[in-house]
């Protein structure tokens, strides 16, 4: 982004205007300076893009472990389709929350499976939305809609 003649921030196209584009273009506002954003912005998340982050905490994985722990940590309400998972997470490279991996030694170019590992500021956005999705299952066990 660079500024115009008359001081005014050049206009950006960040494609079609979603809740996630204006989220996302939020975030390269708040980013300018170099600092790095509260997690705590970030939320609430997608509850697909939850899933996506906590499966990598448990270590970088490929596209395929990221889908099989996806519908395992949601005894398989959720599936993700290979389109889906490739779009979230390139959205979620983008915000800075997930990398993509370096080439594994022995594997052929043409067979590379690309990995994918959680960012620090993952890992942090991941955990706020664990503590808010924890308060919000406390006030419903207060209610009694669930059990403790």
């Amino acid at each position: 982004m660079e500024d115009s003649p008359r001081g005014h921030v050049a206009a950006v196209d960040i494609g079609p205007l979603t809740y996630r584009s204006c989220h996302l273009y939020f975030h390269l506002l708040l980013d300018r300076d170099g600092a790095m954003p509260d997690a705590t912005s970030y939320l609430p998340l997608n509850p697909r893009d939850y899933l996506v982050l906590f499966s990598l905490t448990a270590g970088e994985r490929h596209g395929y472990g990221i889908v099989k722990e996806v519908e395992d940590q949601s005894d398989g309400a959720v599936r993700m389709d290979p389109s889906n998972l490739y779009r979230t997470l390139k959205r979620l490279i983008h915000q800075g929350l997930v990398q993509e991996s370096d080439l594994r030694a022995g594997e052929a170019d043409k067979e590379r499976r690309r990995y994918y590992s959680i960012t620090a500021l993952g890992r942090d956005v991941v955990r706020a939305e664990a503590a808010r999705l924890s308060k919000l299952t406390e006030a419903a066990a207060q209610r009694r809609l669930i059990a403790r």
